[in-house]
């Protein structure tokens, strides 16, 4: 399914906000999302292009105030606050060492709590979302300690 003409936009405009020409901006597509256009992109290979941007110090003011209400950021009466938000986000990039998109995000929060994206979780919800990142980031810990532990002196 192809993406709205305001997703290809924001693509465009994160582009030029980060100073990256065109040529780049195709790499980083085709890496990303396996495309040369971003009219080719579906909305997964969106937030993988998004996600790169994201990490080359892109943040959109207009997700911010869609995600939290009005375009003064505020945030919707009992929707998870921004710093839960941030919170999960960070939480899930240690967990997932890093390589875990926004869809991916996504796709586990429709699994364990049957909410479609990150955008929907309420406040009470956020803080079971943290706890369970939270659980799963020291389940690691335990693991990788566990294993050093097994290794021969």
């Amino acid at each position: 399914m192809a993406l709205s003409r305001s997703k290809i936009a924001l693509i465009h405009i994160a582009a030029s906000q980060l100073g990256i020409d065109d040529d780049t901006r195709r790499d980083i597509l085709f890496a990303a999302a396996g495309v040369l256009s971003s009219t080719e992109l579906d909305d997964e290979g969106y937030g993988a292009v998004m996600d790169a941007y994201r990490k080359l110090g892109f943040e959109s003011d207009r997700h911010k105030a869609a995600a939290f209400g009005s375009e003064q950021g505020r945030r919707y009466q009992g929707m998870a606050s921004p710093r839960q938000v941030d919170l999960i986000r960070q939480l899930w990039s240690e967990v997932t060492d890093g390589d875990g998109t926004d869809a991916a995000l996504n796709k586990w929060l429709e699994s364990r709590f049957k909410l479609s994206a990150l955008r929907f979780v309420d406040s009470p919800t956020a803080r079971k979302v943290i706890t369970g990142l939270q659980s799963w980031k020291n389940r690691k810990i335990l693991r990788k300690d566990k294993s050093r532990d097994n290794l021969p002196s």
